[in-house]
């Protein structure tokens, strides 16, 4: 009795405690400024306060939203916002916004999800190496038009002496 008991418990709160993990959405901004204390959204769910004890450029906090919600833009009234991640660990997903100008007034920038690239390199010894520099600078050049971040693994297939 006391098994179905338990058993019965895991499957009603398990599951509430994975949702709830993977809607919480880590934020980080920068401001063009330094301040003791900001007021930000995330896609206007609710404003939330954050203090410091001393001035500082770049906050972090973190939003829950629901599972069918992805961030989509980070709201401050407090000041500019040159840049902003917001990713969520659980899921994998990361999302991203800048403002392009060099004089930002922007309170608000539009968030667009990150792409992930895997480059795997694969060295050998007889081939020539100018050849492998250059697949992984048109890589990275693709990856920063598109907007992506590479992760690269390099092997080695060779014993070097």
């Amino acid at each position: 009795m006391m098994l179905l008991l338990y058993w019965s418990i895991l499957v009603i709160i398990f599951p509430q405690l994975i949702i709830t993990k993977a809607t919480m959405w880590s934020v980080m901004l920068h401001f063009d400024s330094k301040y003791k204390f900001v007021h930000i959204s995330l896609d206007k769910v609710k404003y939330v306060n954050i203090t410091s004890e001393k001035e500082q450029g770049n906050f972090n906090t973190e939003f829950e939203l629901d599972n069918a919600t992805k961030p989509s833009f980070v709201e401050s009234d407090t000041g500019r916002i040159y840049w902003a991640t917001v990713q969520n660990l659980d899921l994998q997903e990361n999302y991203y916004g800048n403002c392009p100008y060099t004089f930002c007034d922007k309170t608000m920038i539009t968030l667009r999800k990150r792409k992930l690239f895997a480059l795997r390199l694969f060295f050998l010894c007889s081939g020539p190496e100018d050849a492998v520099f250059s697949t992984i600078a048109d890589a990275v050049n693709i990856a920063q038009k598109s907007g992506g971040v590479i992760t690269m693994v390099i092997t080695s297939g060779c014993q070097c002496s």
